[in-house]
């Protein structure tokens, strides 16, 4: 993977250090490829599938490169206030030749990927580009908790944590997560909002070992756990999530175990 981290990392460090927020989108670019290997060799598909393991290796690396242009014109992350990152992260890979070393196919399932990787619902027809979205989501979800618990809270919710603290939760957004679903920025309202909306991607993994690299890293809760006093329906919302990694690790455990009435010499 040098040589596509390392075009990568020529063009981000084209734009400077004059913002911090363009160093925390190349370490976050780094930590997302440090997941996605994770997950190809838990998941297996390194032995099973190793050419799309390759291109969801590739879809990590440039999947948020149009972030350095969003944030150079607009100033801010939030594509709401600004562009879809999304779309201008493949606008840039076909006015460059960054993927040129791919054949066509592998070219166009990456793109696609990137393309839908921040959608609240991914509508994929082809299985295969599909599998490298889902990799994708999964892999950037984990590493943005890292983010939001271990970065300036201002650089990556827009507000202070006296704003968070003290604002209200808006009823949909507890409703969607309560019900196991995402949260629709739409229905934000309050900076809280915002950082529940982190807690939706627990609802929406896809593979067994996200839950697992997500309880282990500790990321996804460090924030609510420091909260002077928890609205209750933050605590409801955290609560619901902590029970949903915990259920699916403890059922991760017991299908990596082996059936007590199979003989194993039969294996």
């Amino acid at each position: 993977m040098r040589r596509w981290t390392g075009a990568f990392l020529r063009y981000a460090e084209a734009f400077g250090d004059n913002d911090p927020r363009y160093r925390l989108k190349r370490i976050h670019t780094l930590g997302v490829l440090g997941y996605m290997n994770a997950l190809l060799k838990l998941e297996g598909l390194d032995q099973t599938q190793p050419d799309l393991a390759n291109l969801a290796r590739i879809a990590a690396v440039f999947h948020d490169i149009g972030r350095f242009e969003q944030l150079r014109q607009y100033g801010t992350f939030f594509d709401s206030r600004s562009v879809d990152h999304a779309a201008l992260s493949v606008r840039i890979l076909q006015e460059t030749d960054m993927l040129a070393n791919l054949d066509a196919d592998s070219r166009r399932r990456v793109m696609e990927a990137i393309a839908w990787h921040n959608r609240l619902e991914v509508r994929l027809p082809d299985p295969q580009t599909r599998l490298v979205c889902d990799l994708l989501r999964d892999a950037d979800r984990l590493d943005i908790f890292r983010v939001f618990a271990t970065e300036d809270i201002q650089d990556t919710t827009a507000h202070t944590l006296q704003e968070a603290w003290d604002a209200p939760v808006a009823d949909k957004v507890k409703s969607a997560l309560l019900s196991g679903k995402c949260v629709n920025k739409a229905d934000r309202q309050s900076a809280m909002d915002i950082w529940l909306t982190y807690l939706g991607f627990v609802n929406d993994f896809h593979f067994s070992a996200a839950y697992r690299l997500c309880m282990a890293a500790g990321f996804w809760r460090r924030r609510f756990d420091a909260l002077p006093q928890a609205d209750p329906a933050v605590v409801a919302c955290v609560s619901h999530a902590e029970a949903l990694l915990n259920e699916n690790c403890r059922r991760t455990e017991t299908d990596s175990q082996p059936d007590r009435g199979t003989s194993l010499s039969g294996v």
